[in-house]
């Protein structure tokens, strides 16, 4: 790996906070990250934990209660009705963002975690469908331009060709 070509943010990511870290700082209090955000939607991803949280630059990380399924909030936060509420809430002009505050009222449904459990199978399910569904979409879209492109080929080079004839 040539390190002359990784931008600053990949040598502190691969070098320098590995080595932080291995030196016993504490990610969570003593180390700060700069983060930015193109426009658009930001889907919250990943291991998720909601309890404690820490702020920064409009990014939230926080711990799941022992007692409540992580992917079960990740889901929840990801769905319309928590982005509406979300946005209901949400402050700024060029930036918008929805402080801490607002961000705690956001009510989230706590069903039994054997519920919960069952909702994120569930879940997993049909996103893993949906999954299949978008490849052979993909597939298809792609053979369907191959076919154009073919049938367009052989229309064209026939019609120099050979003239069609129509029946009298």
């Amino acid at each position: 790996m040539d390190k002359r070509q990784l931008s600053e943010r990949d040598i502190c990511t691969k070098f320098i906070t590995p080595a932080l870290r291995q030196a016993g700082w504490d990610e969570m209090t003593q180390l700060r990250e700069e983060v930015s955000f193109t426009k658009g939607r930001i889907i919250v991803r990943g291991k998720l934990v909601i309890g404690p949280a820490i702020v920064k630059a409009d990014c939230y990380r926080f711990k799941v209660h022992p007692g409540f399924c992580s992917r079960f909030a990740l889901y929840n936060l990801n769905s319309p009705t928590c982005q509406r509420l979300a946005a209901a809430h949400h402050h700024g002009m060029t930036l918008v963002r929805i402080g801490l505050g607002n961000f705690r009222r956001i009510p989230i449904p706590v069903p039994s975690l054997l519920e919960q459990q069952r909702i994120v199978a569930k879940l997993d399910q049909l996103m893993a469908a949906c999954d299949r569904l978008e490849a052979r979409l993909s597939t298809a879209e792609s053979e369907h331009a191959q076919l154009l492109e073919a049938v367009l080929h052989h229309a064209l080079n026939s019609a120099s060709a050979s003239p069609i004839e129509t029946p009298a």
